[in-house]
């Protein structure tokens, strides 16, 4: 009913996000029963975000939801496992909600997400023994919002975070030298 709907009302971008939503759920659900079905639901949703924000470029809601959109179909691509697929998505939503942050460093959001994102991709680069990813994702993460953080030294909770992302860096570094 909702492919319905979003067929018949392609610029209302509430139905198409209902419906995003809707598919993420469905692959969620369902990964268990049908793994590689569950994918292709979760990349069915990902490219309705990814829509959404192509027509919504401002809309920060349109931004995160493609973020976790392309965090959700790496997350299923892992357990298949199809590793480049699950790492390059899940550098994609890095990307965007590092980029996000940056361009809203007050909102709590936005920061947020940051801490939460990189907590997930962590687990899922566990998995993956793909820790090199997050450290770079660290790296690039400091590198996006240190002048950020330079230029409103009193945001106290953006120094946080920024102090979050050196920490998973550090320890990376140190975990990495420790196995050479």
């Amino acid at each position: 009913m909702l492919e319905e709907l979003a067929t018949s009302l392609p610029d209302n971008h509430r139905t198409q996000r209902d419906y995003a939503q809707a598919l993420r759920r469905v692959g969620v659900a369902r990964f268990d029963e049908d793994p590689q079905h569950a994918l292709e639901t979760l990349r069915s949703s990902r490219a309705v975000f990814e829509q959404i924000h192509v027509t919504r470029p401002e809309d920060d809601v349109a931004h995160r939801d493609l973020a976790w959109g392309w965090y959700y179909q790496g997350w299923a691509a892992m357990l298949i496992p199809h590793r480049s697929e699950s790492l390059d998505s899940l550098g994609q939503g890095w990307n965007i909600v590092i980029i996000r942050c940056a361009a809203n460093p007050r909102d709590v959001n936005a920061r947020s997400h940051v801490s939460s994102y990189i907590n997930s991709a962590i687990e899922i680069c566990r998995e993956l023994d793909a820790m090199d990813h997050v450290s770079r994702w660290a790296h690039d993460g400091t590198l996006t919002l240190q002048p950020v953080m330079e230029s409103d030294r009193d945001n106290v909770a953006l120094a946080a975070l920024f102090e979050q992302l050196l920490d998973i860096r550090r320890q990376h570094m140190a975990t990495a030298n420790d196995d050479q």
